[in-house]
């Protein structure tokens, strides 16, 4: 397997609170990459390119934790599989785009867990392929995200300038949130969606952009405390993704 470099892009989807680091997703045992994207280079020919993380419970209770895969933004004709205490068989891209680990792993207050990992197989395909992990407890509301880019033979644009392209989409305010979030866009983006989900991938709303006029509010009287993304869908591709918290 040919030695991989990667980068890690700070780019926070949302603000550090102490809610998020109840939960802590660690790179490299020590950097906490929470919401952040992590950026992974390969090629087309490669076997594997793979990334794993440490998750640490920073909490005082015990946690049974889970951890949810979605896909963003995958190249067909690719595999992936994720690793949580099992490794399964590797999935070809679109037949499942979001699974759920079979395996709960508890967690002790102070507790660490190693054994997870995210791999994707190019099988030979040159492209950029965009993955969401979600760590959630199934005894409580503790968890949080990493999104991975896999870059196997095509770089991927959107992380190279992920600041720049969030902002040139569209911007939301405030955050966090109690009653409505604004949504502003770019004057570009007249057509598609704005799409709102939770922390674990379920869809909370749509609107279609059309009919925006450029900005809209979103209520969120009936949301839950907690984190959700909202991202801009043109013709089935999701352009840019932010994250917002939800904190009445």
């Amino acid at each position: 397997m040919k030695k991989l470099l990667l980068s890690l892009l700070f780019c926070m989807l949302g603000i550090a609170t102490t809610y998020a680091q109840d939960l802590q997703i660690l790179y490299q045992g020590s950097t906490i990459v929470n919401g952040h994207y992590i950026y992974l280079i390969g090629s087309a020919s490669a076997n594997d390119i793979s990334q794993n993380l440490w998750i640490f419970n920073n909490t005082t209770d015990t946690a049974t934790l889970k951890v949810r895969r979605t896909e963003i933004d995958v190249m067909a004709g690719t595999l992936n599989a994720t690793c949580w205490y099992n490794c399964p068989p590797a999935d070809t891209a679109g037949v499942y785009t979001t699974l759920t680990s079979a395996d709960s792993i508890r967690m002790l207050p102070g507790g660490y867990e190693y054994s997870f990992a995210a791999h994707l197989y190019p099988e030979g395909v040159s492209g950029c392929s965009h993955f969401r992990y979600v760590f959630y407890a199934e005894n409580s509301t503790l968890s949080d995200s990493v999104d991975i880019y896999f870059n196997h033979g095509q770089v991927c644009t959107a992380v190279a300038a992920v600041n720049d392209i969030e902002d040139a989409a569209f911007s939301i305010f405030p955050n966090p949130v109690k009653e409505k979030v604004n949504v502003s866009l770019n004057d570009n983006i007249t057509n598609g969606e704005i799409v709102v989900t939770n922390i674990l991938g379920s869809v909370i709303s749509r609107k279609n952009i059309a009919a925006m006029n450029g900005n809209t509010e979103i209520s969120v009287a009936d949301f839950d405390n907690g984190f959700y993304f909202i991202s801009v869908v043109v013709d089935d591709r999701t352009l840019s993704t932010r994250k917002f918290q939800v904190l009445k």
